[in-house]
């Protein structure tokens, strides 16, 4: 795990759930960084929604990838789909409001996501 994660502030759960999308990209490159970042957002709308996941903590995981996305030059090379992914879980914090996203158009972005990686 990049110990960078460590520097924003976030609690252990959230850099756990975090790191494996990280990983993929210092590793992996991006098309498995997609990939795995559209699985977990897919695993964290069902955890939502069966209350096993707090939006708020899942707001948190979206929140942590953009900081060290933008601060270590990932966001460019993931593509602009992941880019909206990400702004789109920032809002979750506001799940059921006008502001917020919802779990149908995270899951479809995500559903996206993995279809391109399964034709890159």
């Amino acid at each position: 795990m990049d110990k960078r994660l460590n520097s924003y502030g976030f609690s252990g759960p959230v850099v756990e759930a975090v790191a494996p999308i990280v990983d993929a990209v210092l590793r992996h490159g991006p098309s498995e960084a997609r990939r795995k970042l559209a699985e977990a957002t897919i695993d964290w709308c069902r955890r939502i929604e069966s209350e096993t996941l707090e939006p708020k903590e899942a707001d948190e995981y979206f929140t942590l990838l953009d900081l060290y996305l933008g601060e270590h030059g990932g966001e460019a090379q993931l593509g602009e789909d992941v880019q909206q992914l990400v702004v789109e879980g920032m809002t979750l914090h506001h799940i059921g409001e006008s502001a917020g996203t919802d779990l149908s158009t995270l899951r479809s972005l995500a559903s996206r996501i993995l279809e391109s990686t399964s034709t890159s």
